[in-house]
């Protein structure tokens, strides 16, 4: 069962995927800043990431993590590659097969579909807050999976500026900065030439 929330929210969720899913077909390209914060809670350890992501929908994605380590993630809309220059390895796979390893690029192909594929698993929840942004709630459909998801949207754009996972004594907090939709993005991006000398893993 989907809820709408708590009586206050001006949209429901079905109100909020049509809304996106009208954006998207205006919306072809986004970039953004991001930062991710790690928590373990057992020894409260804490890792930091940041980076930088450019999106071409329906599945070209360019992500270059610049800390901790460098990493890049590039994808053609057909096959990914993820690349470690501190290993010098670089694994290929189709994007069917990384989206099951990493779910945040199902919304490479948009948010409309990203919100179908939540609502597939999780029980959704939507609150408005006061300063204008939306919060979709989820807890999973499975009893045994204690796993919960939170994300907050611009009430104005309906992009997520804020999301935080909780799951299996891990919290990821992640946030989004410098959005700029629809910029001019040189296609050459979104293709990766091995670099000499880089092991190649294929999981095709």
């Amino acid at each position: 069962m989907v809820m709408s929330g708590s009586g206050n929210a001006s949209l429901t969720f079905p109100e909020l995927r049509q809304r996106m899913l009208a954006l998207e077909t205006e919306r072809k390209t986004l970039t953004f800043n991001y930062q991710q914060e790690v928590i373990l809670d057992a020894s409260h350890e804490r890792q930091r990431f940041k980076g930088q992501v450019i999106v071409q929908r329906p599945g070209s994605l360019w992500l270059r993590q610049s800390a901790p380590d460098e990493e890049q993630i590039i994808s053609d809309g057909h096959q990914v590659w993820v690349y470690t220059p501190r290993f010098r390895q670089v694994v290929v796979s189709s994007l069917a097969t990384a989206m099951q390893r990493m779910p945040f690029l199902t919304a490479v192909a948009g948010w409309g579909q990203a919100l179908s594929e939540l609502e597939r698993r999780y029980h959704l929840e939507l609150e408005l807050e006061r300063d204008n942004q939306y919060v979709l709630r989820c807890t999973s459909r499975e009893p045994q999976d204690t796993t919960r998801l939170r994300f907050w949207l611009s009430g104005q754009d309906l992009l997520p500026r804020r999301s935080e996972v909780d799951a299996e004594g891990v919290r990821i907090i992640s946030t989004f900065q410098n959005l700029k939709m629809t910029p001019p993005i040189d296609q050459k991006r979104f293709h990766f030439s091995v670099p000499r000398g880089v092991q190649v893993i294929n999981e095709f």
